[in-house]
């Protein structure tokens, strides 16, 4: 054989044998029959020895003359199906290959790139040695360390917005969208639009920032864009918009994004694009706006006409105005997060006020003690202090409260407030992306590669959103994660003999409730192979 492989224990009709050096042979049981005195026995073949790593089987020849009815002398190679079996069929099912193909001379090389980050992550050094390993229904493609470097060049800012385009125009129905931004480290020292900036994970690197955006509905990645490491993303959300220029749907996206976008800037300008666009935020309490809109309309929310049954809220929508525009105001109010910010607030009171008993009159320098405190300097010795008690009943006022804004007149105050709690999906797939596909830090070296590299994690990304959403079918108990669905896909070998033909190794109950979530049958498999 090519190389040696590990396959799963079979469940019935084996046996073990340890020898004194510790190594356990594998037997398979044949010839089942009744000696002359009547005793049950049967013949044993050595089918392999088994890994006590892995509790795997290592197969020998005999294993593939009892399983496939082939001497290995026979075999010419053995490799991995599964994997790419699945992800071709969604490939097929999302349409990927129809939207590439017009657009990129290379698609099945750039998909074959993105099964592999998907597999392996960001080193992509390696790929070429994943491909020789991987059963390919076509020509297998060449992706040599050269090749890929010139792939990644090759993807043109046009060429990443023709995609857009018709991957978006794809999602037919009424969509919302969830908006946030993620930073993304690299070492490369030629990346113009790499730069200091506000670093989210602590890294002591330059980045560039990325924004995504995450369809509600379809559960899939929709657009990205990235940008320059030192510009904020409240400053980037009106170019944002200007991205958009192929949405011509019947009605407007919803992007649903945090507090930190909401400018007078970013309202004017998402009022201004509102037969395309409507944003729907959280509004930020310290505003003005937001306080006079507590002490307008806070008492009125918690009465039982607005009391919302399956949210367990109060809620009511208000036209109001916010940074000079006209806007919806969604307010709900929370008996229990009244109670738990009352708790969590006189518990930072009293650990404020247990810093001020043991201060010295030089240390207070620190604007957070006047917070909540009346503080008056004596002399340059010392100090006295009492409680602010007309700041601790202002704040005390705002506990239980949260309010949300909204530039469109549609959306109930039930509707508004279950889309925004799904704003973590957002979140989610940037840890997909920095942390499974393994984004965290690009391994590139100049501006082209860099977002060509992007746009590959992207495409991964979209596979693996996907794959997130078949699997949501299983139980809980036996839902596996996506690496560990990866490696029981990788499990799934297909052997080729010299004389062209092709079989599969026996699948596993776990692998068959695995491709059943994937709605592919066992019949599908074996046809390929």
């Amino acid at each position: 054989m090519d190389k040696q492989v590990f396959v799963d224990l079979p469940s019935k009709r084996i046996s073990r044998k340890k020898q004194k050096n510790g190594t356990t042979y594998i037997y398979y049981r044949t010839n089942f029959r009744r000696n002359e005195r009547g005793k049950a026995t049967f013949d044993e073949t050595a089918i392999g020895k088994l890994d006590e790593g892995s509790g795997k089987l290592i197969p020998n020849r005999n294993y593939y003359e009892v399983y496939l009815g082939e001497s290995v002398d026979h075999v010419r190679s053995v490799k991995t199906l599964g994997l790419t079996f699945v992800l071709n069929r969604i490939v097929r099912d999302l349409k990927l290959d129809k939207i590439m193909s017009p657009i990129f001379e290379s698609t099945q090389e750039l998909l074959a790139l993105a099964y592999y980050v998907l597999a392996r992550g960001n080193v992509v050094v390696y790929a070429q040695d994943w491909i020789e390993g991987n059963a390919w229904t076509q020509s297998a493609p060449c992706l040599y360390s050269s090749k890929i470097g010139r792939l990644f060049e090759n993807i043109s800012y046009e060429q990443r917005l023709d995609f857009f385009e018709r991957w978006a125009k794809q999602q037919t129905q009424r969509e919302y969208w969830y908006y946030d931004v993620a930073s993304v480290s690299s070492y490369g020292r030629q990346i113009d639009f790499l730069e200091w900036g506000y670093d989210r994970e602590g890294e002591p690197l330059p980045q560039l920032n990325v924004g995504l955006c995450y369809g509600a509905v379809t559960q899939l990645p929709l657009f990205y864009r990235a940008y320059n490491g030192s510009i904020t993303d409240k400053t980037y959300f009106t170019f944002l918009l200007q991205d958009f220029p192929f949405l011509d749907s019947d009605f407007p996206i919803y992007l649903i994004t945090d507090q930190g976008f909401i400018t007078r800037d970013n309202l004017q300008t998402t009022g201004q694009e509102s037969k395309r666009f409507r944003v729907l935020s959280s509004l930020p309490l310290y505003l003005k706006d937001a306080q006079r809109i507590l002490s307008d309309y806070g008492p009125s929310v918690k009465q039982d006409a607005h009391y919302l049954r399956e949210e367990h809220v109060y809620g009511r929508r208000i036209v109001d105005t916010v940074l000079d525009q006209s806007v919806n105001i969604y307010l709900y109010y929370d008996i229990e997060k009244a109670a738990y910010d009352t708790k969590l607030f006189y518990e930072s009171l009293l650990r404020t006020e247990t810093e001020l008993q043991a201060l010295k009159r030089s240390q207070l320098n620190s604007e957070r003690y006047r917070q909540y405190f009346k503080i008056d300097v004596t002399n340059e010795q010392s100090f006295t202090y009492e409680r602010d008690s007309k700041a601790i009943d202002d704040y005390l006022k705002t506990c239980g409260y949260y309010v949300l804004l909204s530039t469109g007149p549609d959306l109930s105050p039930s509707e508004a407030l279950r889309r925004y709690r799904q704003k973590d999906l957002i979140v989610e797939q940037f840890y997909q992306l920095k942390n499974e596909i393994d984004y965290l830090e690009l391994k590139t070296h100049n501006r082209k590669t860099t977002e060509g590299k992007l746009f590959i994690g992207f495409i991964a990304l979209i596979l693996r959103s996907y794959l997130l959403n078949l699997l949501k079918s299983l139980p809980d108990k036996i839902r596996p994660s996506i690496s560990k669905l990866i490696i029981e896909l990788e499990k799934i070998k297909v052997i080729e003999t010299k004389g062209g033909k092709r079989s599969l190794t026996p699948l596993t109950k776990k692998q068959k409730e695995i491709l059943e979530a994937l709605n592919i049958s066992e019949d599908e498999l074996g046809k390929v192979a």
